[in-house]
């Protein structure tokens, strides 16, 4: 076996069926392909964003690496499922690992989460300052994802003989892949996967928002299925056809499709363009993107020019953009999702590497001094003695300023926990009945939950933090949620309503959609005496 020693690194994308290696590098703003290789995973080796059988994934992993003739065993994943999230949350300024530290101790999200946030894995990637009348703030995006998906991946590709260095998020690392002449200017990337789709909204270069959807491309196949009687590799294959007479021959159910398809991501982009009026384009990127018609479908309902950037391999092959990003993830924003422990070794590996040449030019220097001793020398030791005392001393000094800060951190959530408390019941009826005035014809409020206190993104714009509740609704169509939204903002009591999640279950037929509504800090602080 060849020994490989590049800086370079080769993405790894992966999903239920298959997976994706690519390795690129950038020209002039554009990423060009180097190598690329797919494979078909057979069924039972990848579920819910983790590998099931390590041992057959390697195998597969191996033969593809070494058909791909990449030139770095260093490898870049990303994290897949529904058991991943990208939420906008605010933050004090710390440094990046200030922040990982801190988002150990307290996620300071005020949505429920898909995984147990004590066994799970958080980075934050800033994406502006917050005016606060206290300590500096940056709003950004918390990026997690439960361990053991992120662990059971990293070991399958060190078992394939390679090393993991890098586990990103998928709609992070597409952006990357982008070509700046496509990307000019602000726009929404859609990336449509199998299982979930991305939307982002992208300026200068770089991600500023990004929401998520259990809708995919599956779901495409689903409805072709179901519209046109098909068996599920019938339906994959009409799904792209080109040819005409098909696409003629089932043209009005095409159009239901393209319909059903914008309407589930409808409700994010739609939330964007409400915020950020310099949106000059959507960008489309994914398997389903090439759906005929979906351009045109996208471009009539959003009024917006609309491209969808297409890369092949030599082959002809369609190559996977997340694999493209991954492979070029120190050129632009990333999350930082690869365990400590991990991470560790790997600087550990480094260090001792490091220390066996420092071992062996230190003996080449002693060979060279041989003859200086006696008191250069004990000067020289004495020195050293003192650095190491004082190493210790303050290595010792910062563990306790991390415990104080920890418990600083504690004192102050109980403190918020409490004040949240001091809402009567009256009041959240009255505020629940109003909501449901409000409520689309046909949306049934299937769950209200009041969140605690935290520091959101809402809260953070009106320069203090607020309570919010998440509302869930059932539906057996999918109503207008911008005109909902704008109901329950009407409200004096509602800071802001943000859709968190819409999706059609596929065994009831029925739409489940969430809604996260943030309160006012007048309404949170009514009860609470005024400090004399």
């Amino acid at each position: 076996m060849a020994i490989i020693t590049s800086r370079r690194t080769v993405g790894l994308d992966i999903s239920q069926r298959g997976l994706r290696l690519a390795e690129a590098h950038l020209d002039k703003g554009t990423p060009v392909v180097d190598s690329y290789v797919s494979r078909v995973l057979p069924e039972g080796i990848v579920s819910e964003g983790a590998i099931i059988d390590s041992e057959r994934f390697s195998e597969i992993l191996r033969e593809a690496f070494e058909a791909g003739k990449f030139s770095s065993r260093n490898i870049a994943v990303a994290t897949f499922g529904r058991r991943t999230v990208i939420r906008e949350i605010t933050m004090p300024r710390l440094s990046r690992q200030e922040t990982r530290a801190a988002l150990a101790v307290h996620v300071p999200t005020e949505d429920p989460l898909p995984f147990d946030a004590g066994e799970a894995i958080f980075d934050f990637i800033p994406v502006e300052d917050v005016k606060s009348s206290s300590k500096p703030k940056m709003r950004g995006m918390l990026v997690g994802s439960a361990a053991q998906p992120v662990m059971s991946i990293i070991s399958a590709v060190k078992a394939a003989g390679l090393r993991v260095v890098a586990v990103d998020s998928g709609p992070i690392a597409v952006v990357r892949a982008v070509p700046d002449a496509v990307s000019a200017g602000d726009y929404i990337l859609i990336d449509i996967g199998r299982s979930t789709s991305s939307v982002v909204y992208v300026s200068g270069g770089r991600p500023r928002q990004v929401e998520l959807t259990m809708d995919g491309g599956d779901i495409v196949t689903e409805r072709l299925m179901e519209k046109l009687g098909l068996t599920r590799g019938a339906a994959e294959k009409v799904k792209l056809t080109r040819d005409p007479n098909v696409l003629e021959r089932y043209r009005t159910q095409f159009q239901e499709v393209l319909d059903d398809t914008v309407t589930d991501i409808a409700w994010s982009v739609e939330g964007i363009m409400q915020e950020h009026d310099s949106i000059g384009q959507l960008v489309l990127t994914g398997g389903a993107a090439r759906l005929h018609g979906i351009e045109r479908a996208f471009a009539d309902r959003f009024q917006v020019s609309v491209s969808a950037p297409e890369f092949t391999s030599d082959e002809g092959e369609e190559v996977s953009l997340v694999a493209v990003g991954l492979s070029l993830h120190d050129r632009g924003a990333s999350a930082n999702l690869l365990p400590h422990e991990v991470s560790a070794k790997a600087k550990l590996s480094k260090a001792a590497a490091t220390s066996i040449v420092t071992i062996a030019a230190s003996a080449l220097l002693v060979g060279a001094v041989a003859g200086i001793t006696g008191a250069k020398a004990s000067d020289a030791q004495n020195q050293l003695d003192a650095t190491t005392s004082m190493n210790t001393q303050l290595t010792a000094e910062y563990q306790q300023v991390a415990d104080a800060e920890k418990t600083a951190r504690r004192v102050a959530l109980l403190t918020t926990d409490r004040t949240a408390a001091t809402a009567v019941e009256s009041d959240w009826s009255d505020i629940f009945t109003r909501m449901n005035a409000v409520t689309p014809a046909g949306m049934d409020i299937s769950a209200f939950t009041i969140n605690n206190f935290g520091s959101s993104g809402s809260g953070a714009e009106s320069g203090g933090d607020g309570m919010s509740v998440a509302v869930s609704t059932t539906s057996s169509t999918l109503p207008d949620l911008t005109a909902w939204l704008n109901a329950l903002k009407s409200n004096p009591d509602v800071l802001s309503a943000k859709v968190t999640s819409s999706e059609r279950n596929q065994t009831t037929g029925q739409y489940q959609t969430s809604v996260t509504v943030a309160l006012s800090p007048t309404f949170t602080y009514r009860f609470v005496p005024e400090q004399q």
